[in-house]
């Protein structure tokens, strides 16, 4: 018996350590990068959304949040990968399910997360929760790449059980948990980049089906009365909940330093 619950920890340790290397990894890498898109490009050709840069000591707070929560993900998604409850559907082999699953899967998770995400972002919004589980993520006013994973402990064990609970309820292939958690990073950080990447065209187009920076923005900027989704615009459309001004305050955002210089 001893033997076993050695072999039982050392197997949950070895997860934990490779989701939190791999967590960290892809932290730092996604922040990172959009923070040098940030200083390289952005900042040169636009305007920052909100007006104001965050300040040295805010984006330090973020850091040290984030790591916080990183470890409580790589907590739970070690849970899941080392099928701690003898429950997980996790699988390795891809002709399990087969290739088609295997796409569905991921476009099902894909909805599945921005539906999971509107409603209890949401719910947190609520006064009686706000304090508990949101405040921490809003002293980041005016967001930077590094505030993506700046949460309380609550809302970090939120979104770290989305991922554990739905691997034990629907058959998972490990690439599309790994894939959904770049795609969910990525998003992230573009949503908080505070300078709005896309061209003014963006909304008749993809722009019409998925969020921007500037849609994030407006959520941390309007006190977070509005723009809860993650990936889609379309809960915020259903639930009248997107900010009235989104479409001008976009192409606002989208207008070139230089367009505006030659306007003045």
């Amino acid at each position: 018996m001893l033997i076993y619950n050695l072999c039982q920890f050392s197997t949950q340790f070895t997860a934990f350590s490779l989701f939190f290397g791999f967590t960290l990894g892809r932290y730092l890498m996604t922040t990172l990068l959009g923070w040098a898109a940030i200083k390289l490009y952005l900042s040169r050709l636009r305007a920052r959304i909100s007006g104001k840069n965050a300040s040295m000591q805010q984006i330090r707070k973020e850091l040290l949040y984030s790591l916080r929560s990183i470890l409580i993900f790589a907590l739970l998604w070690a849970a899941a990968s080392s099928d701690i409850t003898g429950h997980s559907r996790l699988y390795w082999q891809i002709q399990e399910h087969g290739w088609r699953y295997l796409g569905f899967s991921f476009l099902l998770i894909l909805i599945l997360h921005d539906t999971f995400v509107y409603w209890t972002h949401r719910l947190m919004h609520q006064p009686l929760l706000f304090r508990y589980f949101h405040k921490l993520h809003h002293c980041s006013v005016h967001s930077t790449p590094f505030s993506i994973y700046s949460f309380d402990l609550a809302e970090a064990t939120l979104h770290g059980l989305f991922f554990f609970l739905i691997s034990l309820l629907l058959p998972l292939h490990n690439i599309v948990l790994g894939g959904m958690l770049w795609v969910s990073g990525i998003a992230n950080v573009i949503g908080h980049l505070g300078y709005e990447p896309m061209p003014q065209a963006w909304l008749q187009s993809l722009g019409k089906l998925f969020n921007t920076t500037t849609h994030h923005d407006l959520h941390h900027t309007k006190g977070g009365q509005c723009n809860y989704g993650l990936y889609f615009r379309f809960w915020d459309w259903i639930m009248g909940t997107e900010y009235p001004d989104y479409e001008a305050a976009f192409l606002t955002a989208t207008q070139n330093v230089t367009q505006k210089d030659s306007h003045l």
